[in-house]
């Protein structure tokens, strides 16, 4: 009994999303803020890949608040619970599904599983989590394609 008490525990813990605010969109970059339940500041950030002109691809990244350097990094590290952050930014009801709403002629969405130093020449454990996640609960009217560690969500 002590086994199933920790696996209940497990689940409902795997199902909770942080609650996000939408912070600005000016067509270039569109921003989101979260905290997690360990007190981490995240921004998420869907950057338009457009030069001059706006484009129908969009390139998504997070980051987590560096105090040390008192701005955001995507490369810091800290103890957090990746399904749950994963999960506020692109299960349903998450930060992609605002995103898609407000951008409805995006076609293309990019993620890269950024590596660790020791990953560089093959496919990220990051990229691994983003991909099983995206193929365990699929975004409606987006097809997954992927490529060593770059994720591309295509419009259908």
């Amino acid at each position: 009994m002590k086994h199933l008490n920790s696996i209940y525990d497990l689940l409902f813990e795997a199902l909770e999303t942080y609650n996000w605010e939408f912070i600005n969109d000016d067509d270039k970059h569109v921003r989101y803020k979260f905290e997690d339940s360990f007190g981490n500041k995240f921004l998420v950030e869907f950057k338009n890949t457009g030069f001059r002109d706006l484009s129908t691809e969009y390139e998504v990244s997070y980051f987590v608040w560096d105090e040390d350097k008192r701005s955001y990094s995507v490369s810091k590290m800290v103890k957090s619970n990746p399904y749950n952050t994963i999960h506020t930014i692109l299960g349903e009801g998450g930060i992609i599904y605002d995103f898609i709403k407000r951008k409805s002629w995006a076609k293309r969405i990019v993620m890269h599983g950024l590596s660790k130093e020791v990953e560089k020449d093959y496919v990220s454990q990051r990229t691994k989590i983003y991909i099983r996640f995206l193929e365990r609960n699929p975004i409606p009217g987006f097809k997954l394609k992927y490529s060593m560690n770059t994720i591309n969500l295509i419009k259908l």
